[in-house]
C-alpha cells in the first residue's frame, strides 16, 4: 500500500475528529505533537483511500459503492491505534508494514464497501461478497510486489500464485488482526529477500 497520501477532489471536514485523543490541537502539547496527527493528515488519508477505491471499482464487473461514514470511522480507529502504539513504544514513525497492517485491519472491521447487486443469481463465492477483503488484498499484494521487486520466472509462477491465493483466503476466512497481517507481509518479503541472497551467492556474476 503506497502510504504517500495526497489530496484528491474529495473534500472532507470531519466534525468528530476533535473528540479523538490523537488530534494535535495545541502546539503546547509536546506529547501530542510528537505522536499525534493533524486533521489534515486524517483527511488526506481518507481521500487517499477514496482514490484507491475508485481505481479498484473500475476493475470490478459489478457496481461498488462506499459508506463514507464507515470509511471515516475505519480511518479514525486506525489513527487512534497508531497514536497509542507510537506513544507506548516511544516512536515517532511507524514502519510502512505496520501502517499497512493496522489500516487494513480497521478497514476490514468496518467494511465500508458494498456491492449494489443487479444480478440476484450471483454465486456464493462471487468476489462481490468479499468486496472489502478483495480491496485490501489488492493493496497488500501491491505492497508485497513493490517490496519484493518480483522478477517472476516460469518456475516461480506457481509458488507466487499459490501465495497470492492464500493471502486472499487468509483475509476471508482466518482470524485477522494487525499482528497477523504484519506477520504475513513480513514473512513474504523476508522469504523473498532470503531467496534473492541465496541465488546471488549460488550464481555469482
Amino acid at each position: 500500500m503506497d502510504i504517500n497520501e495526497k489530496n484528491t477532489s474529495h473534500i472532507f471536514k470531519i466534525d468528530n475528529i476533535k473528540y479523538r485523543e490523537f488530534l494535535i490541537k495545541d502546539e503546547k502539547e509536546p506529547d501530542k505533537n510528537k505522536y499525534g496527527f493533524t486533521e489534515e493528515k486524517i483527511i488526506n488519508r481518507i481521500n487517499f483511500l477514496i482514490e484507491k477505491i475508485t481505481a479498484f471499482k473500475n476493475q470490478c464487473n459489478f457496481e461498488v459503492d462506499i459508506d463514507f461514514n464507515l470509511l471515516e470511522l475505519a480511518v479514525l480507529d486506525y489513527f487512534t491505534d497508531m497514536y497509542r502504539l507510537k506513544q507506548f513504544h516511544r516512536i515517532e514513525t511507524a514502519s510502512p508494514l505496520k501502517v499497512d497492517s493496522y489500516m487494513s485491519y480497521w478497514f476490514l472491521r468496518r467494511h465500508p464497501l458494498y456491492c449494489i447487486r443487479k444480478n440476484k443469481n450471483l454465486e456464493k463465492e462471487d468476489a462481490s461478497i468479499y468486496i472489502n477483503e478483495k480491496f485490501i488484498y489488492t493493496l497488500l499484494w501491491e505492497r508485497i510486489v513493490s517490496e519484493c521487486k518480483f522478477d517472476i520466472k516460469s518456475d516461480l509462477d506457481k509458488e507466487v500464485d499459490n501465495f497470492s491465493n492464500f493471502l486472499f483466503y487468509f483475509l476471508r476466512y482466518r482470524d485477522v488482526t494487525p499482528q497477523s497481517i504484519e506477520l504475513m507481509l513480513t514473512t513474504a518479503i523476508s522469504v523473498n529477500n532470503i531467496n534473492t541472497i541465496i541465488n546471488k551467492r549460488n550464481n555469482p556474476k
